[in-house]
């Protein structure tokens, strides 16, 4: 990983991407978005994720469903209510800092551009070289709460990738990245 050039900074990258995709106030009239990714796991495992968002006034909510070959075992659901998830079984409400950064995440197009009200820090890493590519990146945390490195293309300026890194004791280290 080298320095970025003088004068980029975490705001210029951020700013850089929503103007190469149509521009703030274009993206802020979304009326919903669809992601594909997959998770890696511990000892190997890797569920694949389909996540749908709907960012319409009054109805705004997002849907995530993981699976592995194909067969869904388990799904996220956030709405401005509150959200749950179901893990093959009993429904669970998804709460506190959880739920905060959830709906931060999933029901607003230009949330990368409100990270203060969430307390994240913000840092740009640097310039990393990844498949021929080089990319800013940026990195979003707050300790014990979310610990997420957003990949930007320098030539595209687009947001590329994401890779969300979690850890608890129950469930170990969990790695999440978005396409």
């Amino acid at each position: 990983r080298t320095a970025a050039s003088a004068g980029v900074t975490v705001e210029s990258v951020i700013n850089d991407h929503y103007n190469a995709i149509g521009g703030v106030n274009t993206i802020s009239k979304l009326k919903g978005v669809a992601r594909t990714g997959s998770i890696e796991m511990g000892g190997g495992m890797t569920l694949n994720f389909v996540h749908t968002a709907n960012y319409k006034k009054g109805r705004r909510g997002a849907h995530t469903s993981f699976s592995i070959s194909g067969q869904e075992v388990v799904t996220n659901v956030v709405t401005d209510n509150g959200g749950y998830s179901v893990q093959m079984g009993p429904r669970s409400p998804t709460e506190g800092n959880e739920l905060a950064i959830a709906q931060w995440e999933e029901l607003d197009p230009t949330y990368l551009l409100n990270t203060s009200g969430l307390g994240l820090k913000t840092e740009l890493l640097g310039v990393e070289q990844l498949n021929g590519k080089s990319y800013h990146v940026v990195k979003l945390h707050k300790e014990g709460v979310i610990n997420l490195t957003c990949y930007f293309d320098k030539m595209s300026k687009m947001l590329s990738s994401t890779k969300a890194i979690t850890e608890s004791e129950n469930e170990g280290t969990m790695v999440v990245t978005t396409k």
